[in-house]
Order: structure tokens, then sequence, then C-alpha cells
């Protein structure tokens, strides 16, 4: 894989790693802060940092029980960005989530300016601004007197993070940075496990149990009350066949399917088997569930923008099906049990495809899969390829499927 950072910032981090790691085992002969892969013991205060989307969060759910199961006296905090934290209400493994933004996840360092003395101004900026960051929180954090703290998204920031803040265990991602750590974690290429037994990886190190694997989301009684009366207005009854359609990802555009595809999908359904289709999505996804509606024969509806987290988690409760691309949402699905389609582009398919076995994921075999490209450079992408007879005959194969399981008299 090649490296996320600018080469020369890249570079010298691997010079300063080589120095570290002598230098660490030097002082690890003085203080047990620098011994690496040192018994745990029973840790008071636990800091879990994933700082990334709402489906990232979710997926580490499993993680964060076998965690718990490990030191169930423990206070366990978890830091979260905004929609991460939503998808934790209600986890009973969790004592407390804060919600940060730090300059390092939400930004990507301006390294792209062609003018060479403005990039290195602009570089030195972003990275003083992130330092500066860095140990303001290191100061609060220290406060909090952690005794152990799991950095799932391995950066350098968090192995300094975690030092700054004194904290004694520290668990993260073995690399460029790792003589920071107590408890460097190999792990596999990313492109070969999922990212839920990937992050539990994390929690083995300290001795968890990492058999109980299925993601957890609360389902609140008020946030189905409330859809159900949303749904009301809409026209849909709790007996019609409800189908629910994300097509937005808006962290990878590339990861998006085309609104003609979408909308021949959705005319079938409604036509075929007398679905009430609602597109969902945030805000700013709102041009494109228009533009999918405008391409449609029938008329079906949308929530686009209406729903808080909680409430998305009740409508894909309520639903009959469920068709998405690789999102946030998808993971939802998959940790309620509700049946899906997933219409997947090409990249990193093992890590991110939904945890479970409910669902039909079509994704095409392309010589250009795990890319890694956020927005496609080719003219046909691997989702272009996809096309809407082949989302309708899974959604057919799926919900005969469905039906066999009803005639079974097994649901």
């Amino acid at each position: 894989m090649k490296p996320k950072l600018p080469l020369l910032v890249w570079l010298t981090l691997k010079l300063v790693d080589l120095f570290g790691k002598g230098f660490r085992r030097f002082l690890s002969v003085f203080s047990d802060f620098w011994k690496q892969w040192k018994p745990v013991r029973n840790p008071k205060r636990i800091l879990v940092i994933h700082g990334l989307h709402l489906g990232d969060t979710l997926v580490a759910t499993p993680a964060l029980r076998a965690l718990r199961k490990r030191f169930p006296d423990a206070h366990i905090m978890f830091w979260a960005n905004k929609s991460g934290a939503q998808i934790l209400k209600g986890n009973p493994d969790v004592n407390e989530v804060k919600v940060f933004s730090a300059v390092w996840t939400m930004r990507i360092p301006p390294h792209y300016d062609p003018n060479p003395l403005r990039k290195l101004a602009r570089l030195l900026a972003y990275y003083g601004h992130a330092f500066a960051n860095l140990i303001r929180e290191a100061k609060n954090l220290r406060g909090e007197t952690f005794d152990m703290a799991i950095d799932f998204m391995g950066t350098i920031y968090h192995y300094i993070l975690m030092v700054l803040a004194k904290i004694p265990v520290r668990v993260g991602p073995a690399g460029i940075g790792d003589w920071l750590l107590t408890h460097p974690v190999a792990l596999p290429d990313e492109r070969s496990v999922n990212e839920v037994e990937r992050l539990l990886m994390f929690v083995r190190a300290v001795g968890a149990d990492t058999d109980d694997k299925k993601p957890f989301v609360a389902v609140f009684p008020e946030a189905e009350a409330s859809v159900a009366e949303k749904l009301r207005q809409k026209g849909i009854n709790p007996d019609d066949f409800l189908v629910v359609i994300h097509p937005g990802c808006a962290s990878a555009p590339a990861s998006r399917w085309r609104p003609e595809a979408w909308a021949k999908v959705a005319d079938f359904l409604m036509r075929e088997h007398k679905a009430k289709v609602v597109f969902n999505g945030v805000e700013s996804e709102r041009q494109e569930i228009e533009a999918i509606k405008a391409k449609m024969e029938e008329k079906a509806t949308d929530l686009c923008g209406e729903l808080t987290v909680q409430e998305l988690v009740a409508l894909l409760k309520r639903c009959n099906l469920f068709l998405t691309v690789n999102s946030g949402p998808m993971h939802i699905a998959a940790s309620l049990g509700t049946p899906m389609v997933v219409v997947q582009g090409a990249w990193n398919v093992t890590r991110w495809r939904p945890y479970g076995d409910n669902f039909k994921l079509i994704v095409k075999d392309v010589p250009c899969a795990d890319c890694g490209h956020r927005i496609c450079p080719l003219t046909i992408s691997c989702m272009d390829m996809i096309t809407p007879e082949e989302v309708i005959a899974a959604v057919e194969e799926m919900l005969a499927e469905l039906q066999g399981v009803r005639k079974d008299g097994h649901s």
C-alpha cells in the first residue's frame, strides 16, 4: 500500500521510527511505561479512539462488547465524530461517548499545491495546527487518568496523544510510530479481512474473548413511533410491503450507482411487487434522489434529510427490503438482519461488505479492484458495469428466499 502521508513526511517518520525503536528499548530498562507487551491488569478507565463515520463506528461494536466482557467494571469512553456518536446511543458496553473533531481526522493535509513554497507553508501551517490541537487534547486526557487506550484508526497523532496523556497501556496497529505503543498489533492486509474481525484483533491483544462478532445497534420505541407516523403521512401503512432505497455515499462518490438504473429497479418493485418505495439520504444527497425520482415512471416518495440516526434505524427495522450501496445504513441493516441487496463497487469489498448473511452483494470482478479511489478516474467504472437486470435478479432471489422461509413457518 502506498503511504497516505506526503512522501517527505513519510520518509521523515521512517527515520524517526528507526531512532525511536532503539530509544524505546533504552527507556524500557528504566520505566514500565515504555515496555511492550507487558501484562494488562484491571484498568479502571479505558479510552477507545475511532473518530470515523457512522458505519465505521457501528462495526466496532463487537470489539466494544468483547472489551466490556474482559473488563466488566471499567469505565469505557469512546471517541467518535458526530454521526458515530449517534449510532452508539443506547449501547450498553460504553459508559461515555465524546464527540471530537481533531484536525487530522477532519480534512486531508493540503500538500497538492503546485507552488513549492506555498505548498511548504501550507503544510507547516496544517501540521502546526494539528500538533497544537493534539497537545490541547493530551492535556485534557491527562486529567481523565486513563489506564488504557486503544486506537482503532492507527495514526501517529493518536500514538503521540496517548504518550503525552501518560496512558500506561497503549494499543494500536503495528506500523509507523508503533514504538510509542505498548501493544502494537500486527494486522493482515486490510483487503483480506472484514472490518469487524480486524477491530476485534485489537481487543484480543489485551485478552478479550472475541467469539461474539455481531454488530449492535439500539432500536428506540419512540423512534419507531415517529417513523410510523412519518410513513403514515406519506400514505404508507404498517402492512404495506415497504422497500427503502439508500442510493448515496457522501464519503465515496465512486460508490454511487446511476440514477436511471435505480429508477428502473424502483419502478420494477412498485409494478411487479406492489411495493411502497421510499428513498432515504441526508440533505446533501437530495439532488441525487430527485434525479432518480425524475427518471421513474411510478411515483415514489422520500424521507431525505428528515430522519435522525435513531429514526433511520427504526426505518430499516420496519422495511421489508433494503437496497443500498456501500454506506453506513448498509451496516445498520446488516446488524438488524434486514433483508438487503447491496450494489457495491470493487473497492475493499472484503473489508467493508456487510457482516452477516441476510443480503445479496452485487460487485464486478475488475482488474482495478481495490484501487482506493474515492472518485473513479475511468470513463466506465465498476459501478457502471452493474446493470439494473442484475439487481432485479438479486431482488427476486432474495424475495423468493424470504417467501420460502415464511412458507416453512420459520418467521
